[in-house]
């Protein structure tokens, strides 16, 4: 994984579109999204616009998913309409949030 650099990207939601500020590094953004009821950092796929996993306690938890779930998919040809159901994804997402993985 390369080196995380701030930037704009949009993302997508139930809600519509909307651009944030976050950090970016190949085909994930991050961000902190206190607009829901579960407020946190968000993992998004840049290509997508769609959220990944659910909202983490802390930035260093979100790159740590980003991680382990960047070598699940070519990121890159994710179709828009399709993206990939891995249970992986979730699987790593539950461990994170909830396993014990504490930063």
């Amino acid at each position: 994984m390369g080196e995380w650099a701030e930037n704009s990207f949009d993302v997508w939601s139930v809600d519509g579109s909307r651009t944030v500020t976050g950090l970016v590094s190949g085909p994930f953004g991050i961000h902190f999204d206190d607009l829901r009821d579960s407020s946190g950092w968000r993992v998004t796929h840049l290509g997508t616009g769609l959220f990944i996993g659910e909202p983490f306690k802390s930035l260093e938890i979100a790159k740590e998913f980003v991680v382990r779930i960047l070598p699940l998919a070519d990121w890159d040809k994710v179709d828009p309409d399709r993206p990939p159901a891995i249970l992986e994804i979730n699987e790593i997402a539950e461990e994170l949030t909830h396993g014990g993985f504490f930063l």
